[in-house]
């Protein structure tokens, strides 16, 4: 895990030229900043071994708000496989609760993937809102004390 840089703009591009969305990279790069950064404070990159060797295989942003760190958007690249996805939301999780508290929820379809990830005892369910996303409920996960 690292902080965000822009660069790891072209990682997000080839991830979705890759997937067969043609896009053009510069208006790619506005409307991914636009969208994320008009509303996040911070982004994290997570990085793993693959085939091709140590990348960027997803990116998760936050807001702080208040005494915690909300995250709300978390983009996989499309090379990232399950374990990747796994061990890195483990190791991004598992740093940033030494800073402090930090708050995610997901939608019921990832539901499995997080409660997976609290076995591993850097987070916990404390809940379900209702109302948060149109017509589903999300579940509530904080991260255990570091």
């Amino acid at each position: 895990m690292r902080p965000y840089e822009e660069g790891d703009i072209k990682y997000f591009w080839a991830s979705e030229k890759h997937s067969g969305n043609e896009t053009d990279p510069e208006d790619f790069a506005e409307r991914l900043k636009a969208t994320l950064f008009s509303y996040y404070d911070v982004g994290f990159t997570m990085e793993a071994l693959t085939p091709k060797g140590r990348l960027p295989v997803g990116a998760v942003f936050g807001k702080y708000v208040g005494p915690f760190l909300w995250l709300g958007a978390t983009k996989w690249l499309g090379w990232a496989s399950e374990r990747n996805k796994i061990e890195s939301a483990v190791n991004l999780l598992n740093e940033l609760r030494k800073d402090g508290l930090v708050m995610l929820y997901s939608n019921m379809a990832d539901k499995d993937f997080y409660t997976h990830i609290s076995k591993h005892g850097v987070i916990r369910r404390v809940g379900t809102i209702h109302d948060l996303i149109e017509d589903e409920p999300v579940a509530l996960f904080q991260t255990r004390k570091g």
